[in-house]
């Protein structure tokens, strides 16, 4: 299980942003041996209480209890929907996921020629879901879509409506996910558990030895 942590995002360009306080951490188990609720949210919960100067609730899972000072940003995945609820703070669906779903829909179909790409739909349901606008978004796709991608839109609602929020600084999930782990074992290679736990360890503390040096 991969988490990376940040606080703040920095222009670097004007086509590019770079996240700032990035934290890396991870934790490794064996195959039917997952973690439970409890253990996940511990581990959250820790890491950011151990990097960051920042009030945190951690009184439990308890719907009463908030963070809005918290973000978590992802897919569709049912744990991290989860860790936002568990820790009562906002929940960002990726737009990676969410535009890689609108370009199937819309442009990559399978089957289709290509000169019936309807590029200008997914376009405009692109541009609605960076909007936040998701009743709009959900109106569109219910006449355009299959009910595969209309249910992926629709059961992630909560995650759309802040996409244009000025708090909002993105999820770089997937690259940081490659340059994690996928780097280390792309090739088919098989490790060692042991092995490879060290591998990851070695990399997350370059990664926030990188990011230490670049925020001071």
């Amino acid at each position: 299980m991969y988490h990376y942590f940040s606080t703040k995002l920095k222009e670097i360009y004007s086509y590019r942003n770079k996240l700032q306080n990035k934290t890396t951490a991870f934790l490794l188990f064996k195959v039917n041996n997952g973690l439970n609720q409890h253990e996940l949210y511990q581990f959250t919960t820790q890491t950011i209480l151990n990097h960051y100067d920042i009030k945190l609730n951690i009184l439990g899972v308890q719907w009463e209890y908030h963070n809005y000072n918290l973000v978590v940003a992802g897919d569709c995945a049912l744990w991290i929907k989860a860790m936002a609820s568990w820790l009562g703070c906002y929940y960002i669906l990726d737009k990676f996921h969410a535009f890689s779903y609108l370009w199937k829909s819309f442009v990559g179909v399978r089957g289709k020629k290509k000169e019936s790409h309807d590029w200008k739909k997914f376009l405009d349901s692109s541009t609605t879901f960076s909007s936040g606008n998701c009743n709009k978004l959900l109106d569109f796709l219910k006449l355009n879509v299959n009910t595969k991608t209309y249910n992926y839109f629709k059961n992630n609602a909560h995650g759309i409506v802040n996409q244009n929020a000025s708090w909002n600084i993105g999820c770089s999930a997937e690259s940081d996910v490659y340059h994690f782990l996928k780097s280390l074992t792309n090739g088919a290679k098989i490790y060692n558990y042991q092995t490879l736990n060290n591998m990851l360890i070695a990399k997350a503390n370059y990664l926030n030895a990188r990011s230490y040096m670049n925020s001071t």
